[in-house]
């Protein structure tokens, strides 16, 4: 197989060995979720600015805080999922198993109720659970993700490696190249100005000879002694 022939298929298998790599190297975890209901005065309150507020209570240090030190393990804000809107507060965390997930999603939906109580008490506002915590399956590592993304650039990498121009010669594959040839010639022009009309008409001649811009190996010996003052070694 040609080295331009080869590229893209290497780039191809070499861009879903990195999609596999990242992949594996990303941690195994596990969701769990919890829902509550946004109320005000005991009736579902679907208000947007409402929901922000609450969105963002839910990730704040305090809540965090708490709950670390409740479970006596780090929680971070990276694994806490929050999604707030329609009068519901949607809580997922991820952990390494699923019964530390469900442990932290619980006990942050205490804690953020709690937070809701004192921040927003005063006017009626609480939160109820509506769907307690329940397993949502792994969600780390994305295998089939991370391979297709690195097929996908592989594919983009052989692509370009396909379309980029070769670096064309005089010769391939020991035959002449009738485009390089007439380059020659106008690169030549000025020092052999007393020739070039009788060159163009050669090459003209050439190109009708010519299969995919190579000529045949019979006209090498007339390539030789027509061109001879503009070919390398002359």
């Amino acid at each position: 197989m040609r080295a331009r022939n080869a590229w893209p298929p290497l780039l191809v298998a070499a861009g879903l060995v990195a999609g596999l790599i990242v992949a594996a190297s990303e941690p195994t975890l596990y969701r769990s979720q919890v829902t509550l209901v946004i109320e005000r005065s005991g009736r579902p309150a679907a208000d947007a600015s409402l929901a922000r507020s609450f969105a963002e209570l839910a990730g704040s240090d305090i809540v965090l805080r708490n709950v670390s030190q409740k479970l006596g393990v780090p929680v971070g804000l990276n694994r806490l999922h929050v999604r707030a809107g329609n009068g519901v507060v949607e809580l997922a965390y991820d952990a390494g198993n699923r019964v530390q997930a469900a442990r932290v999603a619980q006990q942050v939906a205490v804690d953020f109720s709690q937070a809701v109580v004192n921040r927003f008490g005063g006017s009626g506002v609480q939160t109820n659970v509506f769907d307690p915590p329940h397993d949502r399956g792994r969600v780390s590592p994305h295998i089939v993700r991370d391979a297709l993304l690195g097929l996908l650039v592989g594919l983009i990498g052989a692509l370009i490696a396909w379309k980029r121009p070769r670096s064309r010669g005089l010769r391939e594959r020991g035959r002449w190249r009738v485009s390089a040839l007439a380059a020659a010639v106008e690169a030549g022009s000025s020092a052999h100005p007393d020739r070039l009309e009788d060159w163009r008409a050669y090459i003209a001649v050439l190109r009708a000879q010519a299969d995919d811009d190579l000529l045949p190996y019979a006209l090498d010996g007339v390539v030789r002694e027509v061109f001879a003052p503009i070919l390398p070694g002359s």
